[in-house]
């Protein structure tokens, strides 16, 4: 069964779960639904960071998403 992540748990409200999706809102501690949503840009060293990681691992870093209606 699909769950709230971690992160997002002490946030969610209104959760609804149906086989293979979840649905909530956020919610602050404080009682505020309203967000700002920042995105973060790595730097031209961290790039190369990551893409090294990649290449000896293979396998992807670096990548962290929230997906929204």
């Amino acid at each position: 069964m699909i769950e709230v992540p971690a992160y997002l748990n002490s946030y969610a409200n209104n959760v609804k779960v149906r086989k293979n999706l979840i649905n909530f809102s956020l919610r602050c501690n404080c009682g505020c639904e309203s967000f700002w949503l920042l995105k973060n840009t790595y730097t031209d060293e961290e790039n190369k960071q990551i893409e090294e990681v990649r290449r000896i691992n293979d396998k992807k870093v670096g990548w962290h998403t929230i997906h929204g209606a």
